[in-house]
């Protein structure tokens, strides 16, 4: 049997619903040297039953089970099992388009260390992947020597996201000889971190602009992503982020140096202050256990990025951090709270239009 090419890694946690679409999209790939790596990650659920039945009938496909650790250890165990030149995720309630392997195929990834094409959204309906993107023919091909730059200049990514590794093929080579892991202490952001990490070290890029992989919406899943934290935990995974993004400015220079200061100060701000302050999220802390954590631990990391020249583009975080470090926490904490129910209220009749239409829809 041929080396596989590429090593696709699928963590599961409880996904009994949705991982058999998953690896069937994976199936019908017009590219055909891979293994589908899948480690299950302590499913209570029938997921693993699944799993093997599955990989019975196909050899390229191999299963491994561990105790409930987290997406960042069922990660790295797929990095320590698998074989191919490349690797690549896929997150198990996700599914690829017939086309998303064939890039491995193309003369455009010669010299280039990352491999990446777009995404879109979608669902699973009566065995088929529906995606958002009716028109997916796109064929355009970037390629660039110097792969970071790309992502935080021209890919711009104010506007699309640059922190996924599920569209992204990684050369094992690097990872290996980097000694490169998931950081197994950090429950949200420690895919930026490993990407951050791998381009300390890749060069060229290779850009594929069709959308092939599809992020599938589910009902009644939950996503690790949505899930609210404690404002310690959150601002934990913030700063391990910061740090990495800083670690790539002496290389890849302003722009990346623009979005670690953005992401700096946005994420204290929105995922913390205004997360806290909604009126569904203000009776999680106990009193006054919000202000405390910010005086002691956000003000602190705030002040000190260096705002002359970027700052965040958010106009309502500028002026939640300006209220932080001349007002303070209380002040800042009282404005979080009376944005967020003007807020609730300008969007009160879009949500009762939108609930309406699906009524009499």
């Amino acid at each position: 049997m041929s080396k596989p090419k590429v090593s696709i890694i699928i963590p599961v946690y409880n996904r009994e619903k949705c991982i058999l679409a998953c690896v069937e999209s994976i199936l019908k790939s017009e590219y055909s040297l891979w293994e589908i790596i899948i480690i299950d990650d302590g499913s209570t659920d029938s997921s693993l039953s699944i799993i093997r039945n599955i990989s019975a009938n196909d050899s390229r496909i191999k299963y491994y089970h561990q105790e409930n650790s987290g997406v960042s250890a069922a990660r790295n165990y797929g990095l320590s099992v698998c074989s191919g030149e490349w690797v690549t995720f896929v997150d198990s309630d996700d599914a690829i388009l017939p086309s998303h392997l064939n890039i491995l195929n193309s003369e455009k990834v010669d010299g280039a260390d990352l491999l990446m094409t777009d995404y879109t959204s979608g669902f699973y309906e009566n065995k088929r992947i529906i995606t958002r993107i009716k028109n997916n023919i796109c064929t355009d091909i970037i390629t660039d020597s110097l792969g970071g730059k790309y992502l935080f200049c021209d890919y711009n990514p104010f506007k699309k996201q640059i922190y996924p590794v599920w569209n992204k093929f990684f050369k094992m080579e690097i990872i290996e000889n980097r000694n490169l892991k998931f950081d197994q202490t950090m429950s949200l952001g420690e895919d930026q971190v490993f990407l951050c990490n791998y381009l300390l070290y890749a060069k060229g890029i290779c850009y594929f602009k069709q959308c092939t992989y599809v992020n599938l919406h589910w009902d009644n899943i939950i996503h690790l992503g949505s899930v609210l934290r404690t404002p310690s935990n959150f601002l934990y995974n913030i700063k391990r982020n910061y740090e990495s993004l800083r670690k790539l400015i002496p290389i890849y220079g302003s722009c990346v140096e623009e979005y670690a200061v953005n992401y700096g100060l946005d994420r204290p701000i929105t995922r913390i202050l205004y997360n806290y302050t909604k009126r569904k999220n203000s009776g999680l802390l106990v009193k006054d256990e919000l202000k405390k954590f910010v005086e002691s631990d956000i003000i602190p990391f705030i002040s000190l990025i260096d705002i002359s020249q970027y700052t965040a583009r958010n106009v309502n975080v500028r002026f939640v951090r300006m209220i932080l470090l001349t007002m303070g926490a209380g002040m800042a904490i009282k404005y979080c709270y009376v944005y967020n129910v003007i807020n609730s209220l300008l969007t009160l009749p879009v949500f009762l239009a939108r609930k309406v239409y699906k009524i009499i829809k």
